[in-house]
Formats: structure tokens, C-alpha cells, sequence
């Protein structure tokens, strides 16, 4: 109940400062916008590592760029689109020391289809320590990534309870989750138009445990998603993401990414309440994420 509807003075009376703020992220209290404004101006990110995108990615009004901890994303697109590279230079840039733009925090990563490679993010990982002389080992990085696989819904369910538990123990632990990716277990254990409704109702329990998460333990929660194809579509894109209406307002931000030539990839702000419509061309190269024409390599 949210404080008995009282009065905001004794809204303050009762809760104040910090006990309002966490109340107010679960739904039990009321806050002013200016409130509101100034626990957005504290949020933390963490930089994706590539100006371009982190460009993409800023808020001016709170002075902010990259991946807000405490908020969702959806990043979906096809096949080698780039998605899983992008979350491996996440899981690496999460760790970043504040003054190279992140939270300096562990990360999870849920993989669905066996997708993590320890090998890509001690690539990633060397080519930051180069970049921004980052003293940080790549065993000591690797080891800061909790990971588990996933093959079934079940099992997919299960390790999300088990976080539960992980992010309680030290609630300043982790700042990323990244499930790669949502769609594909439930897919595989659900087939067929007949499947449908239990199929919406598994993925929106398992994202609604996502998303308190995310506000409870203020950490950024991201999952990938593929696309499906829309053969009887006339007007509006060919390809849409997996899992339909549920995952596509699960989100507070959507961005596609889509493959282009020379091994470059379109990234796009689809769905957000504060970006505007608009993307980036990025490369993709043995270092990461690497904005156009900055490596050859």
C-alpha cells in the first residue's frame, strides 16, 4: 500500500531521503519530479567503450551516456548482427574504474546458446588495458564474470532464481545482467500457434523477475533477441523481433542492430522514453566495438 495515500508532508515525515527513494522504486511511496530528476542524475552507467555508441546513448539532461544501471534494455537484430560482441565488450567495460565512464562491478551473464567466449573477452579486455592503460590483469577480469548456460526453460528459470540470491548477498556486487539471449529456450519448448498463450505467459514471468532486479538492486538488466520474419508484410520492416508484444514493452530502451558491408553494423534507438530515434555505424574488429575506420585489424 503506497503509505496509506497520506499527505506528502507525511510521506516525508515517514520516509525520507534514501527510505523514500527505495520505496518509490517499489512502488510503495510517492516522490517529486525533482526527486525523481536527481536520483537520475546519480545513476551510474557504464560506457560501452565506443564513443560513438556511448554518444548514441547520452542523456544531456543527466549528464549521462551508455548502459544506465537500475534500467532495461532489449538489443535485438539477426544473425551476426553483432549482439553477443556487443555484450562481451559490456561484460568487460562493466568492470571499468569510474573515471574510464563505469561501475567497476562484477557482471552475470546467462548464455542460451552457448554463445560466451572466455577467449573474446581476453581480447576485448586487451585491447582496453591498451587503450586507456587500464592496470587491470585479464585473469582478474575474467574471473569478475559469474556465467551460466542454459539449454532449457527450466534450467533458464532456475538460474534466474538462483541470482535472486547472488545479488542479495552484496547488493553492490553486480552491475550487469545479460541474458544471450531471451527468446531462444522458449522457442524450442514451445511449439506451434497452440503453445502460444502459455509460451507469452512463461516469457512475461521470467522478464517481470528480470525487471525487479533491475530496480531493486539497481543494476542494468539486458537481454538479446533475434528476429522472426514477416512474409505477409506490405508496409512496415520484413524482419521483427521474437516474442511479440511482451518482450517488445518489456524495455525501457530498444535498439536494433543490423549487419552491414565491410564488417560494419547499424546500431538503432528503436523504443525509449528519453532517446529520440536515431543510430550509429560501428565495426566490429578484433578489438570490440570499434568505431568506423579507428582499427584495421
Amino acid at each position: 500500500m503506497i503509505s496509506e495515500y497520506l499527505p506528502s508532508h507525511q510521506f516525508q515525515t515517514r520516509n525520507s531521503g534514501r527510505r523514500r527513494s527505495e520505496a518509490y522504486a517499489k512502488g510503495q511511496d510517492f516522490i517529486t519530479g525533482r526527486e525523481l530528476q536527481k536520483l537520475k542524475e546519480q545513476t551510474k552507467v557504464i560506457s560501452t567503450g565506443n564513443n560513438q555508441l556511448d554518444d548514441l546513448l547520452m542523456i544531456p539532461e543527466y549528464r549521462s551516456y551508455g548502459i544506465r544501471l537500475g534500467e532495461t534494455y532489449e538489443f535485438y537484430g539477426a544473425s551476426r548482427s553483432g549482439k553477443t560482441q556487443l555484450m562481451h565488450q559490456l561484460a568487460v567495460t562493466s568492470q571499468f574504474p569510474r573515471k574510464f565512464g563505469g561501475p567497476d562491478k562484477d557482471m552475470i551473464f546467462i548464455d542460451t546458446e552457448h554463445s560466451f567466449s572466455p577467449a573474446r573477452i581476453s581480447q576485448i579486455a586487451e585491447a582496453m588495458r591498451v587503450r586507456f592503460n587500464w592496470q587491470r590483469e585479464t585473469n582478474e577480469i575474467l574471473s569478475r564474470i559469474m556465467i551460466t548456460r542454459c539449454n532449457t526453460v527450466n534450467q533458464l528459470d532456475q538460474a534466474v532464481k538462483v541470482i535472486d540470491h547472488l545479488l542479495a548477498a552484496d547488493e553492490d556486487r553486480f552491475g550487469l545482467l545479460v541474458v544471450d539471449s531471451i527468446a531462444s529456450t522458449f522457442r524450442a519448448a514451445y511449439l506451434g500457434q497452440s503453445h502460444l498463450v502459455e509460451r507469452q505467459q512463461a516469457i512475461n514471468s521470467l522478464l517481470n523477475q528480470l525487471k525487479n532486479y533491475a530496480l531493486t538492486y539497481k543494476i542494468a538488466v539486458i537481454i538479446t533477441n533475434q528476429v522472426v520474419a514477416q512474409p505477409e508484410q506490405v508496409f512496415g520492416p520484413a524482419l521483427i523481433h521474437s516474442g511479440g508484444h511482451i518482450i517488445g514493452h518489456w524495455a525501457t530502451h530498444r535498439l536494433q542492430l543490423r549487419m552491414n558491408r565491410a564488417n560494419t553494423r547499424t546500431i538503432k534507438i528503436i523504443d525509449s522514453p528519453v532517446y529520440p530515434e536515431m543510430e550509429t555505424v560501428v565495426a566490429i574488429t578484433k578489438q570490440g566495438i570499434s568505431s568506423v575506420g579507428e582499427f584495421t585489424g
